[in-house]
């Protein structure tokens, strides 16, 4: 067990905040156990703690698999749903927070040109630059497709604008590394939430999709004129 803790400790960068306390309660049962059998001669109860830690282990493996996109590794359109009702619902003034809608530009053309496992890879590493763009406590999931979702706890529009330009410099960074044979672009739809609006979940995700949806037309307008 003392083994075991100091590897989840070592790598507790690379585990998710849920993983790795998980993981770190699963020592303390066992341990726990074994000071109450020392204390009272005669009393076997460190299998209890043993099956304790491993039913906590097992759920939590059994919620990443249901709230996890499998091929990305961020949360997927379930979760997305469950979390944004939670967001409104718990939403004011002072507690508020924004939405940015994300479609992967010409993703069709990559599949199309280099294959699906190429295209797989594209979307593995756009969650990658987003969830490297992001703080740890922000949300992002993929929302069906080449689209991500990601939900952070902002309430200014220029502070939401400036995360954006970020993201997009992040983007433009990776691409002119020349690691893969394409280049990512997205377009882009975001608005910070009105909680005086009384909007659902839903139609404040259908507002950011529509913004995302003006972007993505303006896009390929530009596009089709540089042809």
């Amino acid at each position: 067990m003392l083994i075991a803790f100091v590897m989840i400790i070592g790598n507790r960068k690379n585990l998710g905040k849920k993983s790795f306390f998980s993981l770190i309660f699963f020592a303390i049962p066992p341990s726990i156990s074994i000071i109450l059998q020392i204390a009272f001669y005669g009393i076997s109860l460190i299998l209890n703690g043993v099956v304790l830690s491993l039913l906590v282990v097992f759920l939590n493996i059994q919620n990443h698999s249901m709230y996890t996109d499998h091929l990305t590794g961020v949360s997927n359109r379930r979760k997305l749903d469950a979390y944004l009702k939670q967001k409104v619902s718990l939403s004011s003034k002072e507690k508020g927070f924004s939405a940015i809608l994300i479609d992967i530009n010409n993703f069709k053309y990559i599949n199309d040109t280099y294959g699906h496992d190429i295209g797989d890879d594209a979307l593995e590493t756009t969650a990658k630059l987003l969830k490297s763009c992001l703080r740890s406590g922000d949300f992002i999931a993929r929302f069906g497709g080449d689209e991500f979702c990601i939900i952070v706890d902002i309430l200014d529009k220029n502070d939401l604008e400036a995360l954006v330009c970020r993201i997009k410099n992040c983007f433009e960074k990776y691409n002119k590394s020349g690691s893969r044979p394409y280049e990512l672009g997205f377009s882009v739809g975001y608005a910070v939430y009105d909680c005086q609006s009384n909007k659902s979940a839903a139609e404040f995700l259908k507002q950011i999709d529509m913004l995302m949806y003006e972007n993505k037309q303006a896009y390929k307008s530009k596009f089709h004129e540089t042809l």
